[in-house]
């Protein structure tokens, strides 16, 4: 799934000479005025056909680079000439702003706003819980797959202790087990729920997990459903992968699933994985994932999957996610992907680390805070903060709207981010080719070396409410092309 970058416009219409737009210093009409670029006098330019660029500073000078230009306004339309270029410079200068780089829409950039640092709501660490009245104890492995192998939904609880065995533990017939006391119980060995024909609502509570070897996972997860383990709960619990296991809790049946106040540690893969890895499929219960910890998904080389794991959470469904922090994941923080429609995500905390890449820095090349796959839609990202330790804080992977892959369907549509602090090295929000109505807004923007937001032939994007004062000196807070053009 890595993202695939567009190939850069030709080098002869990024490079050229610089022209000047006044337009209405003092009053926002200026929304009508336009930069036509073209790349020669056929009209083949960035976007093909003579399409115009939107170009808007609010109540400011702005400086453009361009081959050719003309200036189309309601009240202008000539070329410009250099002393015309020169005064445009010193009034812009005196009037306190100027902006550099390429175009930018009016109706999508709005205003710049002092938006405050966003407060993000910390996950809660695992808790203590009741055990059910009646329930079955046992105090060794034997006890446990004996009590596992009862067809009745049973409550099972687990007394202080180590349980091992020689492959997964099998909860086919929806049992719920119970430390007897908050992570007095360590399972070396993972707990396997999946079946074509079980009983679903299995819950696990209270366990500690402390895998090493992945013949006592199921294909690599050391909690794994599928099938007809839908309602599947997993809360107050922790889980140590060793550097060898490749997912904490792999949920290829997500449909009612709950992941609460959970804590994951050292993984090859994944930390939680929620997705059916279909991108038509509809749950009837979406998905809860909230209060989660997770920290150090990486391969022995880190980011050798090349974009196909080495992420902390993945969301590959509708789902609702509360109160996260990931820390130093490969490839990235947060994935969402395939049929994650109508999903809604709130208080996240992502950074990077050693496995993420370089630390930050002008140039720097680590991982992605959040990664926007196929399909994700209509969904909700709010109350973010990502860094510093990151190259780009969010990613849109791009599309190429006329091409085979992915239909040419958009990865993002209808998404909205929203009440951030992005602080990234290159830049802060990333939305790649064909990015379709995607909203960025009233976020922080600190330390990016190309821009704030970089929209590259994206359709009916916005971005306005930002706060763009943090981006580095020759960054500028909206591209149209993922690289530095200063």
């Amino acid at each position: 799934r890595r993202a695939r970058a567009p190939p850069r416009p030709p080098r002869a219409w990024r490079e050229g000479t610089t022209v000047i737009a006044i337009v209405n210093l003092f009053t926002r009409q200026d929304t009508s005025t336009r930069l036509s670029r073209w790349h020669n006098r056929r009209g083949a330019g960035p976007q093909g056909n003579g399409r115009a660029w939107k170009f808007f500073c609010p109540n400011v000078a702005c400086v453009y680079k361009a081959t050719e230009a003309e200036v189309e306004g309601p009240a202008v339309k000539h070329r410009l000439s250099w002393p015309l270029l020169s005064a445009a410079v010193i009034l812009s200068f005196a009037s306190g702003f100027i902006l550099l780089g390429p175009s930018i829409d009016p109706a999508r950039i709005g205003s710049i706003a002092l938006t405050a640092t966003v407060t993000v709501a910390a996950p809660l660490a695992p808790a203590s819980y009741a055990i059910p009245a009646g329930s079955l104890s046992v105090s060794d492995s034997a006890e446990l797959n004996a009590a596992l192998a009862r067809t009745t939904a049973t409550d099972i609880v687990l007394a202080d202790g180590i349980y091992d065995n020689p492959g997964p533990f099998v909860n086919t017939n929806g049992h719920r087990l119970y430390a007897a006391r908050l992570l007095g119980a360590t399972l070396t060995a993972g707990v396997n729920l999946a079946s074509n024909y079980g009983t679903p609502n299995g819950l696990i509570q209270g366990i500690a997990f402390d895998v090493r070897d992945l013949t006592k996972t199921m294909q690599g997860g050391v909690v794994f459903t599928w099938g007809t383990s839908l309602g599947t709960s997993v809360l107050d619990s922790t889980f140590n992968g060793n550097k060898v296991i490749m997912a904490a809790i792999m949920a290829y049946q997500p449909d009612g699933l709950r992941v609460e106040r959970v804590q994951v540690r050292d993984f090859t893969d994944w930390g939680v994985l929620a997705d059916t890895n279909v991108a038509t499929s509809v749950l009837a219960t979406p998905a809860l994932l909230q209060d989660i910890d997770v920290a150090g998904v990486s391969r022995a080389v880190p980011k050798s999957a090349e974009g196909r794991a080495e992420a902390c959470l993945g969301v590959g469904n509708t789902a609702t996610v509360r109160r996260v922090r990931v820390r130093d994941c490969a490839w990235s923080g947060i994935t969402t992907m395939n049929a994650a429609q109508g999903a809604f995500f709130s208080d996240l905390d992502i950074d990077g680390g050693p496995y993420a890449g370089m630390l930050a820095g002008a140039g720097s090349q680590g991982s992605v805070g959040l990664y926007i796959e196929h399909f994700t839609s209509s969904t909700t990202f709010q109350r973010i903060r990502i860094g510093p330790n990151l190259s780009y804080g969010v990613l849109c992977e791009g599309t190429d709207p006329n091409g085979t892959a992915w239909g040419g369907v958009s990865s993002s549509i209808d998404n909205v981010f929203q009440d951030a602090t992005i602080d990234s090295a290159q830049v802060g929000v990333l939305m790649g080719w064909g990015t379709t109505r995607t909203t960025v807004r009233r976020v922080v923007f600190h330390n990016q070396y190309v821009a704030a937001i970089t929209d590259y032939l994206g359709i009916a994007n916005a971005y306005y409410d930002n706060n763009y004062a943090g981006i580095l000196p020759g960054a500028i807070p909206m591209s149209p092309v993922w690289w530095r053009t200063q």
